[in-house]
C-alpha cells in the first residue's frame, strides 16, 4: 500500500486505509482460528519491531513523519517479501501497516477504533508463538 508523495495526511487517503482495514479484518472474521494466529503473530512481530525502534506507540505517533514514513517503508517491504509464501503472515504485517499508518493520524480515535480486533488477534497470535517454542526454551 503506497503513502501520498507529501508527508502531510489526506483524508481522502485515510479513508482508502480504513475501507481496506475493514475489509482485510471482515475477510479476516470469516477465517479459521488457526488462520487468524497466524496473522496475529505477525501483527505482534510487527508491533515488536515498532516498539523495538520507537520504544512505545506514543513515540511513534511523535516521531517525525519522515521517521514514520521509513518504519512503514519497512513494513511494506516485509509484506512484498512474504506475499508469494506466507500469505497469512503478509496480512498479518500488512493490517500492522494499517494500523501504524492511521497511528500517524491527529485523531487518535481513527486507529484506537480497531484496537479491539488488533488486541484480539493478537491474543491468538501469542499463543501461536508459545507453541513454537523449541522445548526447554
Amino acid at each position: 500500500m503506497a503513502l501520498s508523495g507529501s508527508n502531510e495526511p489526506n483524508d481522502a487517503e485515510v479513508r482508502q486505509v480504513c475501507a481496506r482495514m475493514d475489509e482485510y479484518l471482515a475477510r479476516l472474521r470469516q477465517a479459521g482460528e488457526p488462520q487468524q494466529a497466524v496473522v496475529g503473530h505477525a501483527m505482534n512481530m510487527a508491533s515488536a519491531l515498532l516498539i523495538q525502534e520507537f520504544a512505545s506507540v506514543a513515540a511513534f505517533r511523535e516521531a517525525a513523519r519522515g521517521e514514520q514514513h521509513r518504519f512503514l517503508e519497512r513494513l511494506d517491504g516485509m509484506v512484498r517479501r512474504l506475499e508469494g509464501t506466507h500469505l497469512g503472515m503478509s496480512w498479518g504485517f500488512r493490517i500492522f501497516w494499517m494500523y501504524a499508518r492511521l497511528l500517524m493520524e491527529s485523531d487518535p480515535t481513527i486507529a484506537s477504533g480497531y484496537w479491539p480486533e488488533i488486541a484480539r488477534l493478537g491474543k491468538l497470535g501469542a499463543a501461536l508463538g508459545e507453541t513454537a517454542q523449541e522445548p526447554g526454551a
